[in-house]
């Protein structure tokens, strides 16, 4: 008799831990479940908010880049649409090494009404050992799809550096 009870209770202690266990893996799959949705979720509401902050519609890229990679090297720069300041730049050594090596950087990324405007570019760096100060204007038109622009630094023949403002 006492075996019985002894067997019985066994196989209650066994059954309550085999239902613990399942109870267990059961969470922990519910989390990875929830992790993996919240996952989606931020993707999603990263994909949204950029779609509201940055409508085709009115979206502008600037990007810089050296067009050669005996270029003039860029220390700093500033970027104006319709007279103002949106964007600039101090580059550190290893960032003039990264755009000498054909790397582009987005400077801005922002919201224009459709239509003309103008963009400007103030570039000062080196070159030959020759300290230089550039500017450039330009006007573009904005249609309703996102718009991206480049600003490029390049040697001319006379090895003076010149910078070119192109629609990509």
């Amino acid at each position: 008799m006492l075996r019985f009870i002894y067997l019985i209770t066994l196989l209650g202690f066994s059954s309550i831990s085999i239902a613990n266990e399942t109870k267990e893996v059961s969470i922990a799959e519910k989390i990875q479940e929830l992790k993996q949705r919240a996952a989606s979720l931020h993707k999603d509401l990263d994909r949204l908010e950029r779609d509201l902050l940055f409508p085709s519609a009115t979206q502008v890229a600037v990007y810089v880049a050296l067009n050669e990679k005996k270029s003039a090297v860029i220390d700093t720069i500033e970027i104006r649409i319709n007279g103002q300041s949106v964007s600039s730049f101090a580059y550190n050594d290893n960032q003039k090494s990264a755009l000498l090596k054909g790397g582009k950087q987005r400077l801005y990324n922002g919201n224009i009404a459709q239509g003309e405007f103008q963009v400007s570019a103030k570039v000062e760096g080196t070159t030959n050992s020759h300290q230089y100060s550039l500017m450039k204007e330009k006007r573009f038109y904005k249609s309703k799809e996102a718009l991206s622009l480049e600003v490029s630094v390049a040697l001319s023949s006379t090895n003076q550096p010149v910078i070119t403002l192109i629609k990509l």
